[in-house]
């Protein structure tokens, strides 16, 4: 008995003792503190030491200078790249101020709106190119004149131009005889036509030769 009551004792204080062991504190929480990341390890550094990573252009300061939009329609930009929005569009011959650079792209402020935005390097150039004229539409070209056709005078006109010319260059009232002097008579045989010798003026249509009539045609 004795025995059996020495190892129910001992069994006792075993369980006791690791009774006390299980109801000792637990050490108190502390939340995980952020790590420290220093300029060489930046958010852009690491992003950009990483495999697949894309980097900004890099982008330069460039003397100011006048430059001038060679293409049509160029595009000009918010940003370097053609992902960025278009602001507005440049034709040929339009007057930028180069300000800054970043690879293929310049920085430019606009001397008309006074705008700043990108455009892309070759589409610039330091001289003025040449403007192209406006082409025409065929409502816009001006009609096309039809040479003049100049009518063509029948012979018996021109006979009749001849004698009239002929009496004028008479200074006399009785120059053919069916002509009548200053009273109102008719000349008849005192018309210088009937006297011989002397102005012999044109009066009838046979006195016209086909001689004349070419002459007076090349007039």
């Amino acid at each position: 008995m004795r025995k059996i009551a020495a190892c129910i004792g001992v069994f006792l204080v075993a369980l006791a003792l690791f009774g006390r062991e299980d109801e000792k504190p637990s050490a108190p929480y502390s939340a995980p503190q952020p790590a420290v990341v220093s300029p060489e390890q930046s958010p852009q550094a690491v992003a950009s030491d990483q495999p697949g990573a894309t980097t900004q252009p890099s982008i330069q300061a460039a003397p100011a200078e006048t430059m001038y939009v060679t293409g049509s329609g160029v595009a000009f930009r918010a940003g370097p790249g053609t992902a960025n929005s278009i602001l507005d569009r440049f034709d040929k011959g339009r007057e930028v101020m180069r300000v800054n650079m970043s690879a293929d792209w310049s920085q430019v402020r606009d001397q008309l709106t006074q705008r700043t935005g990108w455009i892309a390097t070759r589409f610039l150039s330091k001289s003025q190119p040449a403007r192209e004229a406006p082409r025409q539409t065929k409502s816009q070209q001006p009609p096309q004149q039809q040479p003049r056709s100049v009518p063509a005078i029948s012979d018996a006109t021109i006979v009749q131009r001849i004698i009239a010319q002929s009496i004028e260059r008479y200074s006399g009232s009785c120059p053919c005889p069916y002509s009548r002097d200053r009273r109102g008579r008719q000349c008849g045989k005192r018309s210088a036509y009937s006297k011989p010798g002397g102005y012999a003026p044109v009066c009838f249509a046979e006195d016209v030769s086909r001689d004349m009539i070419a002459a007076f045609r090349q007039q």
